[in-house]
């Protein structure tokens, strides 16, 4: 009797590995496509298409390999996300003891847009459950882990993927491109190198940047940590800051080291080089970073450089300031603190800059210097010549188009200043212990009170300036004042002596200096 149950048993065996066998021989994906397609159809409002065959096979592994697919925008037809091609291939037998053993994962031409509309909402809200009761929390079983404890990986490719985000409230477009990422083989336990790179393009402001990383990464995922060290990166960027300007800055760290809660480096090295016209400002600054990534908490806290200006309107042409600086940022209440100090040609400016609020920074700010000297550091631009006779004819060169005045960039700032200077240069005109308050807001500047020493008198004004309809505004009153020297500084000529009191108010409106001059009204 056990003789025929242990025959049974084995016929019955042999008939289920040979039903496994034909199953896996006939499994073919394509017939789950349809069912998959209509899923996505009625989960999500969205159409996905395969252009091509599926690839699936089960036994000894588990490989996956999809071709050229589509996922469309939600109730539309138009395509979001695709991909080129993406394989991976898992052996089944140990994963069915938790250990995860495979071979390269690849992925090519991966593309994905993001759009954020004007509500705030994102196009992929869907996608992420949002408005969907999230599932109630379990308890982690076994210990803080962030994988299985065995993984074998021949390495992970994604080769040429795009992504774009799309803010329709700003009316900003910032592109990720030729994006590439590859790795060597990864374990649970091990180390691995690491090459990334991509080109970052925005067209307001229009600018490009160029990022490049590698180093090595090490892994521990039992127990859920890593650390990337040796870490060489560097981010080249070119914008167009206004019209005939051109930036150029490139951003390198070196012995970067970035782990599951921290991120630190020996050197982040900025060298800036803004061209405008015939001025050419370099900048340099290079110091250790620090920061911690669960508070979202990252510090320069010593930073050292130099800005030097090239310009042939400068006395001696050049200009070379060194700068010593510190900032952080907290990420997580939107917050930059920035203090520098420089000295110029002997005279050292302190500014503190604190910024709060990334999408609406408010801006404010304390400067200080014992002497200031506008003239050497932007000099006057000289008067344009009186139109000249053309070189074939009595006829007369056109005059050159004079520049506009945008007060425009007014609407969107917030701005609280504070400005001390013990000895100001500026168009000629000396002062001292000068101080100033600057507020923005709602499209108004107001400079109030603006207050100085000068010629042996004294300076009490107001200033403002408004974005609607670029308009100006000037309420001053200059008491006890050497009106000779005064006047020999702003124009050239001493007409008149003596002390005098001279009170202004004026207003005006207009696209250029010479539209502002001809629309000036009020009295003096």
């Amino acid at each position: 009797m056990a003789r025929k149950i242990l025959i049974a048993l084995v016929v019955l065996l042999a008939l289920l590995v040979a039903a496994v066998v034909v199953f896996v021989a006939s499994f073919d994906a394509n017939r789950f496509k349809p069912r998959i397609q209509e899923y996505v159809a009625n989960r999500y409002q969205r159409t996905l298409t395969i252009d091509g065959d599926l690839f699936l096979t089960l036994f000894p592994r588990i490989a996956i390999s999809l071709p050229a697919t589509r996922l469309s925008e939600r109730n539309s037809t138009d395509p979001v996300a695709s991909v080129g091609a993406a394989r991976v291939s898992v052996e089944l037998l140990p994963l069915l003891r938790g250990a995860v053993v495979a071979d390269k994962v690849r992925v090519e031409k991966l593309t994905a847009t993001v759009v954020r509309r004007a509500d705030g909402t994102l196009s992929i809200d869907d996608l992420l459950g949002k408005g969907e009761p999230a599932p109630a929390d379990k308890p982690a079983e076994g210990g803080m882990g962030i994988g299985p404890t065995d993984l074998d990986i021949g390495g992970i490719e994604i080769l040429g993927a795009e992504l774009r985000y799309v803010d329709e409230a700003a009316g900003r477009t910032v592109g990720i491109h030729d994006l590439e990422l590859v790795t060597g083989a990864i374990a649970s336990r091990g180390t691995t190198p690491v090459k990334l790179a991509f080109v970052v393009r925005s067209d307001q402001p229009p600018g490009e940047a160029k990022v490049t990383a590698n180093g090595d990464l090490q892994l521990d995922l039992p127990a859920g940590s890593f650390t990337a060290t040796g870490l060489a990166a560097t981010v080249a960027a070119q914008a167009e800051p206004g019209p005939g300007q051109q930036l150029d800055a490139t951003l390198k760290t070196d012995g970067l080291a970035v782990s599951t809660d921290s991120l630190s480096a020996d050197t982040v090295e900025l060298v800036a080089r803004v061209v405008e016209a015939s001025r050419t400002v370099d900048a340099k600054l290079a110091g250790p970073l620090a920061g911690n990534l669960e508070s979202m908490l990252f510090e320069l806290p010593k930073l050292a450089g130099s800005i030097d200006i090239a310009d042939p309107a400068m006395p001696g042409g050049k200009l070379s300031m060194p700068i010593e600086a510190s900032l952080k940022a907290d990420v997580g209440k939107e917050r930059i603190e920035l203090v520098t100090k420089t000295t110029v040609e002997g005279s050292t400016i302190d500014a503190r800059t604190d910024v709060t609020g990334f999408e609406k920074p408010k801006i404010a700010f304390d400067l200080s210097a014992d002497r200031l000297d506008l003239d050497r550091i932007a000099p006057p631009v000289a008067a344009a010549p009186a139109d000249r006779p053309a070189a074939s004819g009595g006829a007369s060169a056109p005059a050159a188009p004079e520049a506009e005045i945008d007060l425009s960039p007014l609407a969107g700032l917030d701005l609280d200043g504070r400005i001390a200077v013990g000895e100001l240069v500026a168009r000629g005109i000396r002062a001292s212990d000068v101080r100033a308050t600057l507020k923005a807001q709602g499209g108004r500047l107001a400079i109030a009170p603006l207050t100085a020493s000068l010629y042996g008198g004294s300076l009490d004004a107001k200033l403002t300036a408004q974005a609607e309809g670029n308009r100006v505004g000037a309420d001053a009153s200059l008491a006890n004042v050497s009106v000779g020297p005064l006047l020999e500084a702003a124009t050239g000529n001493r007409l008149i002596e003596g002390t005098g009191k001279l009170q202004l108010q004026l207003a005006s409106a207009g696209r250029t200096v010479d539209a502002l001059k001809r629309a000036v009204d009020g009295k003096a």
